[in-house]
């Protein structure tokens, strides 16, 4: 009869065992898991159609900042109606005297945070434009210069540094930006001057020193200071 009884209790245990085991095999991963995932893992959870915009986005912030795009947060991801002509971002407006383009076009608004600041991007196509006020202002940082820039910015800076009695190197480079010039005042028409009406491809050109914005209008190899 022991012996029995030894035998059923042996049993209900092995029985027991197989029951609990499988439930004792599983894990839950910790909740949050993926809350800081790296950029690119979330970039490729997004659409195809949002996967462009936002990595133009990165790339643009990542150049700017000098940064990794591990260190880049998405915040937002949308798509909206922009005007055409500066993407509903006045900064990237064309300057007065330049041809501006109507029409209203669907874009993406790409919200990105990057050590503690959020930069808000505008994105159409391949046009990518930061809006004003989020635009990163770090000290020895120079931004991505458009193709063929070099003679106009060496032309403005050598124009600003005499002006001003100063060095190159006490000027810094705020902004360079692709422009097509309504005629060859540069948008910078002087009183009873006489300029050629044609499209003038150029730049518009920002730069800094102490403290404060000069403005040149520029083309391909001349840049003038725009006071107005």
């Amino acid at each position: 009869m022991v012996a029995r009884k030894l035998w059923i209790l042996i049993v209900l245990v092995a029985l027991f065992s197989a029951c609990a085991g499988p439930s004792a095999s599983q894990s839950t991963a910790p909740s949050g898991e993926e809350t800081n995932m790296p950029i690119v893992q979330r970039t490729a959870l997004l659409p195809s159609k949002m996967t462009q915009p936002m990595e133009l986005a990165v790339k643009d912030l990542t150049s700017r900042l000098r940064i990794s795009a591990d260190d880049v947060e998405l915040i937002n991801l949308t798509t909206q109606e922009m005007p055409i002509g500066d993407l509903g971002c006045p900064s990237a407006a064309p300057a007065k005297g330049t041809a501006q383009p109507d029409g209203i076009v669907l874009g993406k608004e790409v919200i990105l945070k990057a050590g503690g600041q959020t930069y808000v991007y505008h994105v159409h196509r391949l046009r990518i434009v930061l809006c004003e006020g989020t635009l990163p202002v770090a000290v020895g940082t120079t931004p991505l210069l458009p193709d063929g820039s070099e003679d106009a910015l060496d032309s403005a800076m050598t124009d600003l540094a005499s002006r001003l009695k100063l060095g190159k190197d006490a000027i810094q480079i705020a902004s360079v930006e692709k422009r097509m010039w309504s005629d060859s005042s540069l948008g910078c028409p002087k009183p009873g001057m006489m300029y050629s009406q044609v499209i003038t491809p150029g730049f518009l050109i920002q730069l800094t020193a102490g403290g404060k914005v000069y403005t040149y209008h520029a083309s391909l190899l001349q840049a003038v200071l725009c006071e107005k």
